[in-house]
């Protein structure tokens, strides 16, 4: 009996995550296809009108207007600090687990970024995925000034983070080296210097989310006034 309860406890649970990530997928629509003035004079006739846009065959090879917004950073973060409170010193294979993620986090956070700035520029997906196969230091760098005349670069935080990227890449990429550089490195794998780069990690995500575009946050709050009517 609490076997059967707990499978439809989750038949319901999956029902929820459906019906909300329709909402989500809908919203983005509606912005996406220029009717969210429509929703909110009509929203029956506005399902309509997206209705007709958008048919199955349309969806099935996925909406080419349509804008993911994504902000996963934040929460990265936080899985990665409350890692670092139970770091046990000297375990150096879980400090490097925690070094991938971060880096590897810290990156993901950029290329959405790009990925996202770029599309509101009319770029080619295809066109798009090229760029992001550019090192973090030209799309932090001379990329960024293109898309929001500033870089990041310039920033005290920037030789930080670069190190850390030097030092994920040591790691992953291993070679014969010195005990000079292989100490400098694996210094870095401390919790407080793993710390470090979070916070600098983080100041640059705030840098980020200050220099999205008007295009950008127009969409983005667009989308959340959608999402709080559409509860």
């Amino acid at each position: 009996m609490k076997h059967e309860d707990n499978e439809k406890g989750s038949d319901t649970k999956l029902e929820e995550l459906k019906d909300e990530l329709g909402k989500t997928f809908i919203n983005n629509l509606l912005v996406a296809h220029d009717l969210y003035d429509l929703y909110l004079e009509d929203p029956k006739q506005a399902i309509l009108k997206l209705s007709e846009i958008v048919d199955e065959e349309y969806l099935s090879s996925f909406d080419k207007k349509l804008i993911i917004i994504s902000d996963d950073f934040p929460r990265a973060r936080e899985l990665i600090l409350k890692k670092l409170e139970n770091l046990v010193d000297f375990d150096k294979e879980e400090a490097l687990m925690i070094l991938y993620y971060a880096v590897s986090s810290f990156e993901s956070m950029v290329n959405i970024f790009i990925y996202q700035e770029l599309e509101f520029k009319e770029l080619s997906r295809s066109e798009i995925r090229e760029v992001i196969k550019l090192h973090t230091d030209d799309k932090l760098g001379w990329l960024l000034k293109f898309i929001c005349d500033t870089r990041y670069t310039d920033n005290e935080n920037w030789a930080l983070i670069a190190e850390y990227l030097k030092t994920r890449n040591f790691f992953i990429h291993s070679k014969p080296s010195n005990v000079e550089l292989y100490d400098k490195h694996n210094q870095m794998l401390g919790r407080d210097s793993l710390n470090a780069f979070l916070n600098a990690a983080f100041d640059c995500y705030l840098f980020l989310k200050e220099h999205h575009s008007d295009k950008y946050i127009n969409y983005f709050n667009k989308l959340n006034r959608l999402n709080e009517l559409r509860q």
